[in-house]
């Protein structure tokens, strides 16, 4: 008998409670329903969200610190990930999604109102760094980012959005390090690369080759 998904999360957040599984499984079941005609996902991921899209969104969790009631924005939300999971493990987190399709925003505040999510917000609108009038700068300690875009165009993002503490996390592949060894020798930042530790690559086949990167920049802290 193949592991449930609540032995699972529970290796990798031993911490986690019945409530919160249930919240998990109500997001999973909304984005089955609602994944293909909003294009939530890729039409092959449908049937392995969890392996493919969940236990990547939470192991962050349990690889580096998110600071308690941190603010954290996360910019290209599409479905939510790795967000709505990192909401649901933490509650104590205040969010702000950031989703231009209009489609994918109202699924978003579906998903916020089913599962009963407070602290997280919705702003359906597309985000330029050189865009002054945004209401959010510099006013994040987190801002995380899984499968937007290169990191030459996160880091302007981040650079507006962050407090001076803040950090970027972003969800990479091996392949995406050249990328970031290349842009780090250019740039004004830091940063430490997490590899999922081979204990857990039984539980995705997705996590021998994630590579989490926390970036943050000169003359801001750790």
């Amino acid at each position: 008998m193949l592991p449930t998904p609540e032995f699972m999360i529970k290796r990798i957040l031993p911490d986690s409670s019945t409530s919160q599984m249930r919240q998990v499984f109500s997001y999973v079941n909304l984005l089955r329903l609602y994944g293909e005609r909003v294009n939530l996902v890729s039409q092959a991921d449908l049937s392995r969200l969890w392996e493919n899209h969940i236990y990547p969104s939470v192991i962050a969790l349990r690889l580096l610190e998110i600071p308690q009631q941190a603010r954290l924005i996360d910019v290209g939300s599409g479905g939510g990930l790795p967000a709505i999971p990192l909401k649901i493990m933490r509650p104590d987190l205040a969010i702000v999604l950031v989703e231009s399709s209009r489609k994918k925003s109202a699924f978003l505040k579906k998903v916020i109102q089913e599962i009963d999510l407070p602290g997280i917000q919705v702003l359906n609108t597309r985000l330029f760094p050189e865009d002054q009038k945004f209401p959010h700068q510099n006013t994040f300690e987190v801002m995380t980012a899984r499968a937007l875009a290169t990191l030459e165009e996160l880091i302007p993002m981040a650079q507006m959005l962050l407090k001076p503490t803040g950090f970027l996390l972003a969800w990479k592949g091996e392949t995406d390090l050249l990328e970031m060894k290349s842009a780090a020798s250019h740039g004004t930042f830091d940063y430490l690369e997490y590899q999922v530790p081979v204990e857990f690559y039984p539980i995705s086949e997705k996590f021998s080759s994630l590579r989490l990167l926390k970036i943050w920049f000169e003359n801001r802290q750790e």
